[in-house]
């Protein structure tokens, strides 16, 4: 089956203040490595590139993953969206947050099979997860003019605008860690 890994670019956001968790969550131990290699070495599977959005460039060099910094002050998603957009030279790109670490293959191929500009979304128990979605370019200009107008949230601008919604019911790679108990 093909993948697309040529034509897909992935960015993985580690930018979150981590509020919550209390540590930085990119750098927490799931089954005796980090979050960010975990779901990494997972997405490098099915994705040409492979790129960490942070709030410093560098940040995560030590744990083996390019990492650069987001193009935008804003602490949003829609910053490290417009940031992926920014630097990918594909037409798709797959974005995921630093706090899914079971993420699959299996997951991440469903997407790619359902592609359709302008993205992809998955819902699981109801809820869309744009922080774990494919993007295409023909979207950028969409979430440019949110930005530029003070709209920072991803669900309000693909509501109306077109994305196909795969529902995956309760998929349990989309687990989001939002304290260190949930590991």
């Amino acid at each position: 089956m093909d993948t697309g890994k040529s034509d897909l670019e992935t960015f993985i956001f580690a930018r979150g203040l981590s509020k919550r968790f209390g540590t930085d969550k990119a750098r927490h131990k799931h089954l005796g490595r980090p979050f960010l290699n975990h779901i990494h070495d997972t997405v490098a599977i099915v994705s040409g590139k492979v790129t960490v959005i942070a709030k410093d460039a560098g940040a995560y060099d030590d744990l083996g993953v390019v990492t650069i910094a987001d193009n935008y002050p804003e602490q949003a998603p829609i910053a490290g969206l417009l940031t992926a957009f920014d630097v990918s030279e594909q037409d798709w790109i797959f974005i995921i947050s630093c706090d899914v670490p079971d993420i699959d293959v299996k997951f991440l191929r469903s997407l790619w099979e359902r592609r359709q500009a302008p993205g992809v979304v998955p819902v699981t128990q109801g809820i869309s997860q744009p922080l774990a979605a494919l993007y295409h370019r023909t979207a950028e200009d969409l979430f440019r003019q949110g930005y530029r107008e003070g709209q920072y949230s991803l669900y309000r601008i693909i509501k109306n605008a077109g994305f196909r919604r795969v529902d995956l019911g309760d998929h349990s790679a989309l687990k989001n860690y939002n304290y260190p108990t949930d590991n």
